[in-house]
């Protein structure tokens, strides 16, 4: 199951570019906002730029209504071109006429939590189901486990082998982690006592990222190695493994109740089907019901591929890069994009499928080198328009700030909430 090194031609594909209109906004706004609902001034601005061509401010100033509506909604009026209204607390949207920019919705956090010390980096994290634990994993090998409630840590642990942490996950129960490295090893432990009754041994190169299948008794796991591997958890066995090292490291998996095969409507239901992403841009899915390639796409792009995403119960593989390109594919019909957008041509670091807020189509939620997390509403059918506006523009429907620039590793979406994980060693609630 491997194929030859892809063309590294930008937009090889011929589909069309499209760029994200996007606002960027003072990443402290929503202290400005409460000194002014507080009385501490009389009024005060912040800055907020549109799509890199505007560059505007809103002056907030209180309500003229009753003490206890201003109490809670200063008001506000956008300059030079913008305009930002209050929604809660936590939450502006914002337009700018001009561009096309519409109720583009901007969240600050309501909570934080700074993780680690200065010797040890962030650098994975995921959530339980219940949103009850927060597992975090760093560099020399620390792993920790908050109880979200009151933010206490349960557990603090440092593995005996020195390794990076770079990936950890929760299985669905909740209580059971599974966290990989570069020490080329898997660990499954105990979200309660911090035990490690499991240790998978048999990749030669870094774990670059994992897929439970079910509710994890077994699981795949890539590897810098060119490798995937299926895991017996009850045995730490081996079970099988694929090579794709002719087409560089395995960077990216996504295991998925997705549906593939044709547009006359003889499509295929899988309900695990497995995605393999190399570095290359090479896209292989394979039912894990028979083991068999049942897809291959070249998502070829000018650098390397960074992450990938399969839309749950529809047609859509979502895969990004570090040039700052995300290409959407039809499984149906995987020889060309659906779409290509890019924000700024800062590296995405992780890409999702999740709701839109604001409309009925899926969107995708993206975290960026450059401290950015966003969504856009994106399409997994070819016989359908994404063009917004005027020309070849997609505009970004939500944000979520507070990073100040700092990268942003990755985002979760829980029932009530979205998290990010940033390299100024902080986890972000909005």
């Amino acid at each position: 199951m491997t194929t030859s090194p892809i063309s590294s031609a930008p937009n090889g594909h011929g589909t069309t570019q499209r760029y994200l209109a996007y606002a960027t906004i003072q990443p402290d706004w929503a202290d400005v906002v409460t000194d002014v609902r507080e009385a501490k001034v009389s009024e005060e601005v912040f800055w907020l730029s549109c799509y890199r061509r505007v560059h505007g401010s809103v002056r907030v100033t209180p309500s003229p209504s009753t003490s206890q509506e201003r109490s809670q909604r200063p008001r506000m009026a956008g300059e030079s071109g913008v305009d930002a209204s209050l929604l809660n607390s936590h939450t502006l949207s914002v337009s700018c006429p001009n561009l096309g920019v519409d109720g583009v919705l901007i969240h600050t956090p309501t909570q934080s939590h700074s993780v680690f010390d200065s010797d040890t980096k962030l650098l994975s994290f995921d959530v339980s189901p219940g949103e009850e634990l927060l597992a975090i994993g760093g560099s020399n090998g620390r792993l920790s486990v908050l109880h979200v409630p009151d933010g206490v840590c349960r557990l603090d642990l440092t593995q005996d082998i020195p390794t990076d942490i770079s990936l950890c996950r929760f299985f669905p129960s909740g209580q059971v982690l599974l966290t990989g490295g570069t020490d080329m090893r898997l660990r499954v432990w105990s979200a309660l006592d911090g035990s490690c009754p499991v240790t998978l041994i048999g990749h030669t190169g870094g774990i670059t990222d994992t897929a439970l299948v079910d509710r994890g008794r077994t699981v795949y796991s890539s590897s810098r190695d060119g490798t995937v591997r299926l895991w017996e958890l009850s045995s730490s066995r081996s079970l099988q493994h694929w090579s794709f090292e002719d087409e560089g490291p395995v960077v990216a998996l996504s295991l998925s109740n997705t549906r593939y095969g044709e547009e006359d409507g003889s499509s295929q239901s899988s309900q695990n089907l497995l995605s393999i992403g190399t570095q290359h841009g090479q896209i292989h899915g394979m039912d894990t019901r028979t083991h068999d390639q049942v897809i291959h796409l070249n998502a070829g792009d000018t650098e390397s591929l960074t992450s990938m995403a399969l839309e749950e119960g529809g047609y859509g593989c979502a895969v990004a890069f570090a040039s700052g390109n995300v290409y959407t594919f039809d499984l149906r019909s995987p020889d060309t994009p659906v779409m290509q957008v890019t924000r700024n041509g800062s590296e995405i670091t992780s890409v999702t499928w999740t709701n839109s807020t604001v409309s009925s189509l899926s969107a995708l939620r993206c975290t960026t080198h450059d401290g950015a997390t966003f969504a856009f509403p994106a399409s997994s059918s070819s016989s359908s328009s994404m063009v917004d506006g005027e020309g070849d523009t997609v505009r970004i429907i939500e944000e979520w700030s507070g990073s100040e620039l700092e990268t942003v590793l990755g985002s979760r979406k829980t029932s009530s909430r979205v998290w990010t994980a940033s390299r100024d060693n902080c986890i972000r609630m909005y």
